[in-house]
């Protein structure tokens, strides 16, 4: 089984109501709002990891490709939670004295 990450107590607590609530896992999933499951934030990963020149509207796309509809907002939250934080060029003067 692959690796994810433990749900807090209080969520936990929430799925097991509506299971019991007779919902689906589809109806859950909508209710409770995540936006990428732990597959997804994997793939964005291996893609950063191999590419690091991706932008997010390319990892948007690839997503969305794999049937996850999601923005270039929550890609970018996604990164920071991971610990992978953007960066700019450095600036070079074109005319040196």
């Amino acid at each position: 089984m692959a690796k994810t990450k433990e749900l807090s107590k209080d969520v936990r607590d929430k799925i097991v109501d509506l299971q019991k609530a007779g919902m689906g896992y589809k109806t859950i999933t909508k209710q409770l709002g995540e936006k990428i499951s732990p597959c997804g934030a994997s793939m964005i990963m291996r893609t950063v990891r191999n590419q690091p020149r991706t932008t997010r509207e390319d990892l948007v796309n690839d997503l969305k490709a794999a049937g996850t509809i999601v923005t270039k907002k929550t890609i970018g939250n996604t990164l920071r939670r991971e610990g992978i934080k953007s960066c700019s060029a450095h600036k070079v003067l074109l005319l040196k004295k």
